[in-house]
């Protein structure tokens, strides 16, 4: 037999046998895939944040004010989740302190 041949048909039968064992991993995920679906929920509206009392509003500003100068107006004021916002910064602060600078 041509060794062309030869190699032409392992080639064929190498590659025939992968696609098959494609479509049979990718038969047995949608399998997988229907019964695994569970009920999808309506989106429900977000929830409105608590209304601020105007004299903490007004706190914040002035010390906005204060620490910034003038020309300074606040848009908005929302509620943290917590004390994430004050380790998210430290994290911050220390990824910047390993920055090399050139």
């Amino acid at each position: 037999m041509d060794p062309m041949l030869l190699v032409l048909r392992v080639s064929l039968v190498g590659i025939s046998v992968v696609f098959v064992a494609l479509l049979l991993i990718a038969g047995v995920i949608s399998l997988l895939a229907r019964f695994d679906e569970k009920p999808t929920k309506p989106a429900a509206f977000p929830e409105p944040e608590p209304a601020i009392p105007e004299e903490i509003v007004a706190v914040i500003t002035a010390a906005v004010v204060t620490s910034l100068g003038c020309g300074v107006k606040v848009k908005r004021i929302r509620y943290g989740k917590g004390t994430e916002y004050w380790s998210e910064q430290g994290r911050i602060t220390i990824m910047a302190s390993h920055i090399t600078r050139q």
